[in-house]
């Protein structure tokens, strides 16, 4: 299958997954165990801990569900926008990796909800904005609906022998790993940085606009 946008690479799918599993196990890990993305695990968090009234923990999981609804809208302002997919994925990468920068500078200084918060604005960025590979549905955030595609794929692949089921079997593989591995290298840069590790997080979303430019200015040369 032709790729029609650069950003719907396996590459740069995987990258983005990676960045996923790495800022949900950082806000987990180091500020108060809460996602940044995952709003289910957080619904349920809330709600473990309504029932045992632990409602600084209610709060926590609260805040962080609803500034993750503001920044889809946010994303969905930017999405009205007379721009290209390609440049409009840009701005979005740019606008996270804005994002988690401030939240790795401020991190030791200021409250876990003011991190929280700039960390659901970019999950939500990233979520809402990134929802194709090869041309077809995927998700960098929520790994059940990956786990799904894998089952049935691989149903498929075994018993009808349908080589395009291997492929997206093989894809799905490769973003579940990806975000496994995200969350892998959060646990250990934490042990070593604490708050400041989200700031590793801005490698593969400057890798992505590098990956992009540069098969961008290949295939002009390609055309010319």
């Amino acid at each position: 299958m032709k790729i029609q946008n650069h950003f719907e690479m396996p590459l740069v799918a995987a990258l983005l997954a990676v960045i996923s599993g790495s800022t949900d196990a950082y806000t987990y890990i180091e500020h108060g165990g809460v996602f940044a993305g995952l709003q289910t695990g957080n619904i349920i968090l809330m709600s473990i801990n309504l029932s045992r009234f632990n409602f600084i923990y209610v709060l926590r999981s609260c805040f962080s569900i609803l500034i993750f609804a503001i920044g889809v809208i946010i994303i969905k302002i930017i999405q009205r926008r007379s721009l290209s997919a390609t440049n409009r994925k840009k701005l979005v990468i740019k606008y996270e990796l804005i994002l988690l920068i401030i939240a790795g500078i401020t991190a030791p200084w200021v409250p876990d909800l003011v991190t929280i918060g700039i960390l659901d604005l970019s999950a939500a960025a990233h979520l809402q904005e990134f929802k194709l590979m090869r041309g077809r549905a995927f998700n960098p955030l929520m790994m059940t609906g990956n786990l799904s595609k894998v089952s049935n794929n691989l149903y498929l692949t075994i018993f009808d022998h349908d080589q395009d089921a291997k492929r997206i079997l093989v894809d799905t593989i490769i973003i579940i790993s990806s975000f496994i591995c995200g969350a892998i290298i959060m646990g250990i840069t934490t042990s070593f940085t604490d708050e400041f590790a989200i700031l590793i997080t801005a490698i593969p979303l400057i890798l992505i606009l590098f990956i992009v430019q540069w098969t961008q200015d290949n295939d002009r040369q390609n055309n010319n």
